[in-house]
């Protein structure tokens, strides 16, 4: 009987990916035999994919670009996953980026929208 709390041959999608708690997480999953789409969108996702597929050859591990503040990003991000594995099990949202400290009068909205987009609307596109 197999251990219905087991996740090996599950597949995930782990957002922010590249490095920081979605690295961590995507190291995790592969760890426990979980096939892994990485995503972010900052220029080291390739390497730090390169880095767990190299640690655990017995999944699958795939990075593929995508700003979770665009849902289309993410729809095609999932679209992505589905087409290699067939399903999709664990979506693990962590993208997130944060705002440097400085006058409120003086901060750039369209750095705050897209603070926003990220933080909050990437979950709901997730």
């Amino acid at each position: 009987m197999s251990d219905f709390r087991s996740v090996k041959g599950k597949v995930a999608i782990v957002t922010g990916a590249a490095r920081g708690i979605g690295f961590g997480a995507a190291e995790t999953f592969a760890s426990e035999g979980v096939h892994v789409v990485m995503s972010d969108i900052l220029p080291i996702l390739d390497e730090s994919c390169k880095k767990i597929q190299e640690a655990y050859p017995e999944v699958q591990v795939y990075a593929k670009a995508a700003d979770v503040s665009d849902e289309m990003a993410v729809k095609a991000l999932v679209d992505f996953t589905v087409e290699k594995f067939g399903q999709l099990d664990i979506m693990f949202n962590n993208a997130g980026m944060h705002m440097d400290t400085g006058a409120v009068w003086e901060t750039d909205m369209a750095k705050v929208d897209k603070i926003l987009g990220v933080n909050l609307k990437g979950v709901f596109h997730g």
